[in-house]
């Protein structure tokens, strides 16, 4: 395996870290009320009421309640009906799926009374093999939509327009696209493995989403149907399905329809490659924490602007490594600054957009999901979010250092106004690796936001 393709497997394998803080954050129980002939729970986010199950238990230690069914007037409450004459209530024990795909689970003594051991419903080991999921998908997404995108579109179009020339130079005088399009198809293949990773990155994140999700709710294999058809998290699971098997047929029918004198297939591939992640990436946004905000619609269209834009900038700088870096250093030092220097500044423009994106719709869902100072302080979800803007502040910064100065210096030397491109080139190396490893620190703090509930 190559250094290069190292990266992409750490990036997907870095979010691991998060995942004991992640997978013990679920949605919350805030307040429980019994009544001689029910009893309600309430919790932090709406529920799905096909997929919740309440027990409570007599003296004798057995089951009298019935199936829960969510409150008409406020979706967050579950009710479930106590059979007639019940008394002495010992244990309540519960596990809920919210609309967002958390989980909530736990057990108490309803009454002040010895209720003897304390049932808990389900495998605590489903949680966290559904986190585990939850954050390949995304990884996953991210990096595929990314580096279509970095290939088609960045370094592609660099190629295509005969690279970066000094004026008075006609483009295309020379046998400049021959030669760099021998670079690019020696590492075609280091792209395509990169790209294979994240997709099955994708594909165990459905997976384990879809196996830990029916653990963790003590559901048998009958009941598949009920998780697939009755919920946000089942539709979601179906999506990212759907698109990553369509993308590997895709893939596959694209590596045997390749032109060995072209390293750019046409336009039409790189669109469906890329829309297919694209398509997971809006189901996710609409089956999180945004579907369950006041403003559910804005909401949910900030979100997933803010994952295209993320998939552009950090699923791109995968791109830079696994791609036009291996492939300028195949090249002589003039057709290297020909080449990179064209595609560093294409990318530059695209950093710029997504980062101004980033910020808009990060702004937003943050005073939407956090709501006050104390909550961004004093809970896992603004910490992480605190921990998050930061990392994200230095990465702005190593990007505004690449735009004003490295991208200056190799444009200087692709026009042959500075003949020495080497330290410009070291330069971007190590300042696209340093991105790559604080990208998968904004990432780790990502995995945690997603498996922490927003305080409400």
């Amino acid at each position: 395996m190559t250094r290069a393709l190292g990266f992409v497997v750490a990036l997907v394998a870095v979010f691991g870290l998060a995942l004991p803080v992640s997978a013990s954050a679920h949605s919350q129980l805030l307040r429980v009320s019994s009544e001689p002939d029910e009893i309600r729970l309430t919790f932090t986010a709406p529920v799905e009421e096909a997929l919740a199950r309440i027990e409570v238990r007599n003296g004798e230690f057995r089951i009298v309640s019935g199936d829960p069914r969510v409150d008409p007037r406020d979706p967050n409450t579950l009710i479930a009906a106590i059979e007639a004459g019940q008394k002495d209530l010992g244990p309540l024990s519960w596990v809920v799926l919210s609309r967002d795909g958390h989980l909530a689970r736990g057990s108490m003594d309803i009454e002040d009374s010895d209720p003897g051991p304390l049932p808990r419903i389900g495998s605590p080991v489903g949680d966290l093999a559904a986190s585990i999921g939850r954050v390949l998908i995304l990884s996953g997404l991210i990096v595929m939509a990314g580096l279509v995108a970095l290939r088609w579109w960045v370094v592609g179009a660099a190629w295509q327009a005969g690279g970066l020339v000094a004026p008075g130079r006609v483009r295309g005088d020379d046998d400049f696209r021959a030669r760099s399009a021998v670079a690019l198809r020696g590492v075609v293949g280091v792209w395509w493995r990169a790209w294979l990773v994240a997709r099955c990155a994708a594909g165990i994140g459905v997976l384990m989403l879809f196996v830990g999700t029916m653990a963790a709710l003590g559901m048998g294999i009958g009941d598949q149907g009920t998780l697939l058809g009755s919920s946000r998290l089942g539709v979601l699971l179906l999506m990212v399905l759907v698109a990553v098997v369509m993308a590997g047929v895709a893939g596959r029918a694209l590596r045997q329809r390749e032109v060995d004198e072209s390293p750019l297939p046409p336009a039409v591939w790189g669109g469906l490659l890329a829309g297919l992640p694209a398509l997971g990436l809006v189901a996710m946004s609409w089956s999180g924490h945004a579907s369950t905000d006041s403003d559910a619609g804005i909401s949910i269209v900030a979100d997933a602007i803010h994952n295209l834009a993320t998939a552009a900038w950090l699923g791109g700088l995968v791109g830079l490594v696994v791609l036009l870096i291996p492939a300028g250093a195949r090249l002589e030092a003039s057709d290297r600054l020909r080449l990179v220097a064209p595609a560093v500044v294409r990318f530059s423009a695209v950093a710029t957009i997504s980062v101004a994106l980033l910020v808009v719709t990060g702004t937003y869902r943050a005073l939407a999901s956090v709501g006050s100072l104390d909550a961004l302080t004093h809970t896992t979800y603004g910490r992480a979010l605190l921990v998050k803007l930061g990392l994200f502040a230095v990465m702005m910064a190593v990007g505004g250092y690449n735009r004003i100065v490295l991208h200056t210096r190799l444009e200087r030397a692709a026009l042959g106004l500075d003949p020495d491109d080497r330290g410009a080139a070291t330069a971007l190396r190590r300042s696209v690796r340093a991105e790559l490893c604080l990208a998968a620190a904004v990432l780790v703090a990502v995995a945690i936001l997603l498996g922490s509930p927003p305080p409400r």
